[in-house]
């Protein structure tokens, strides 16, 4: 599963994910070797396919605070660099 770095975060630290502390949680964050912009071209992707949404509509859902939380940058490598 794609995460942001953002949603990583949320999902280490949740009562309903991993529950890390998040001093523990942040470490991981900052110390992960991961490329963000990959793992936003991941989401858009699943997105396309499960959802069957629109570019914009995928844009808008990476950077949704509910949605996937990519950074706009990120959002915008992914939507640049979706399949056709």
């Amino acid at each position: 599963m794609p995460f942001s770095e953002a949603g990583l975060f949320e999902q280490l630290t949740s009562e309903y994910g991993s529950k890390f502390p998040e001093d523990a949680a942040r470490y991981a964050v900052e110390n992960v070797k991961v490329d963000w912009n990959q793992q936003a071209l991941l989401a858009a992707i699943s997105y396309r396919e499960t959802l069957a949404m629109s570019n914009d509509a995928i844009w808008d859902q990476l950077v949704s605070e509910y949605g996937s939380q990519f950074t706009p940058e990120q959002a915008d490598y992914a939507i640049a660099n979706l399949p056709a």
